[in-house]
């Protein structure tokens, strides 16, 4: 979560900068940016790089946790959907960071210069700090995760993990493997486009990945999203259910006052005799249940 935040802020904020200097965002317009804005490119591909879980980074530590964890599990299909998406998180931030800060720069950005120093400084010390918890990978652990964990039995597996992290073993080997196959798929992407922002539109317009593309435009996989649909649908049945209950009940009331409406209306005929009938039944009801009372 910690190394997730650096990278992503970071991220955002030389977007930011872009788009204060260029005024656009659209990749599709934008280009050759590097040399006009070049500390705000160095912190987009720290930021990138630290996403896509390069070593020495951040955020390759952060993935090797993950590896890890889905080793543990005995089942290398987690393993290697993780790294799969890696993989393609890298190639995405290729095409981004390749098409903004890379090429020639268009005639309408000929003007763009460096971001004020108030926007690019945070970036830079955020990006800084990529490369910090990368390197020396257990001082974030020591200073922000230990102390939260203290008396915890787990407070001491993460540091561990961590300090071993540099050795090379087969989750290490076969994430490497991944991230090669990223820059490959990459450059033969750009080597038949000819262009940065179509580079991996091949693998997305594929048989099935199309489709997998299409579904998460459309947020099916997002948890939250799908979450409060399934709650949206969920309230509108429980409620209507609630609603029909309700006036069943309502309807079943009004039907017993009008029943009993109707009842005293016929009672009340206007004969003497049977009031007198009615008053007599009355008094007698009155003597037994008195008489049950006190007996």
């Amino acid at each position: 979560m910690l190394n997730h935040s650096m990278y992503k802020s970071t991220l955002f904020l030389t977007g930011g900068s872009v788009e204060q200097q260029a005024g656009t965002t659209d990749l599709k317009r934008l280009g050759g940016l590097g040399k006009a804005m070049p500390l705000t490119a160095i912190a987009a591909f720290v930021a990138a790089a630290s996403i896509s879980g390069i070593p020495p980074f951040n955020g390759y530590f952060s993935k090797e946790f993950i590896y890890h964890a889905a080793k543990e599990t005995r089942l290398w299909v987690f393993v290697i959907a993780a790294m799969l998406g890696s993989t393609l998180t890298l190639m995405s931030f290729l095409k981004l960071t390749f098409t903004t800060y890379l090429g020639e720069k268009k005639q309408e950005f000929a003007q763009v210069k460096e971001a004020h120093w108030t926007m690019v400084l945070p970036m830079l010390i955020i990006a800084a700090g990529c490369v910090l918890f990368g390197v020396y990978n257990p001082l974030p652990l020591k200073l922000f995760i230990q102390p939260l964990l203290a008396g915890n039995a787990f407070a001491g597996e993460g540091l561990v993990l961590t300090q071993h992290a540099w050795q090379v073993t087969p989750i290490t080997i076969l994430a490497m493997c991944f991230l090669g196959l990223a820059l490959v798929a990459f450059f033969v992407g750009k080597a038949r486009s000819r262009q940065w922002l179509t580079a991996v539109d091949y693998i997305h317009d594929a048989p099935v990945l199309r489709t997998l593309y299409d579904w998460s435009e459309k947020r099916y996989f997002d948890i939250y999203e799908q979450g409060v649909r399934f709650l949206t649908w969920l309230a509108r049945i429980v409620f209507r259910g609630i609603e029909r209950s309700a006036d069943w009940v309502i309807e079943c009331f009004a039907r017993v006052f009008v029943a009993v409406g109707e009842f005293v209306r016929k009672a009340h005929t206007g004969l003497l005799a049977m009031y007198i009938s009615w008053l007599v039944f009355g008094l007698v009801i009155l003597l037994l249940l008195v008489g049950g009372v006190f007996r």
